[in-house]
């Protein structure tokens, strides 16, 4: 980490926690288009396999919160470590292959489990 502590960043928003994930400052805006963008693709993803019930919802700001997203309590933990770190390897994949190889192995356990959960 870059040195910026959780604390930091707005835990309600969708944003301000990805922006985390990708080691990026709270108050560093010159990312939030691009990251918005990712974020917006794995939403729609995750409308897809159903787990969020609307493909229509995008996020446009960090006002934009977890519980915008309409998901159930039950699977919100999920999709709040999910998210983050999907974009993260969009945004900026881990250079070391051991890391890179275990951040998209907990995605694709993630991704497996929150397709179960909703079938």
């Amino acid at each position: 980490r870059k040195g910026y502590f959780m604390s930091e960043y707005n835990k309600d928003s969708i944003l301000d926690i990805t922006k985390c994930e990708c080691n990026v400052a709270p108050d560093d805006d010159s990312f939030d288009t691009v990251l918005i963008t990712y974020i917006n693709s794995v939403i729609f993803n995750l409308s897809q396999i159903g787990v969020i019930p609307s493909s229509t919802y995008t996020v446009t700001s960090e006002t934009d919160t977890w519980t915008d997203l309409g998901v159930s309590d039950e699977v919100l933990g999920a999709v709040k470590t999910y998210l983050p770190k999907k974009v993260h390897m969009a945004f900026d994949a881990p250079s070391s292959t051991n890391m890179y190889n275990a951040l998209d192995s907990l995605i694709k356990e993630l991704e497996w489990r929150l397709n179960f959960q909703v079938d």
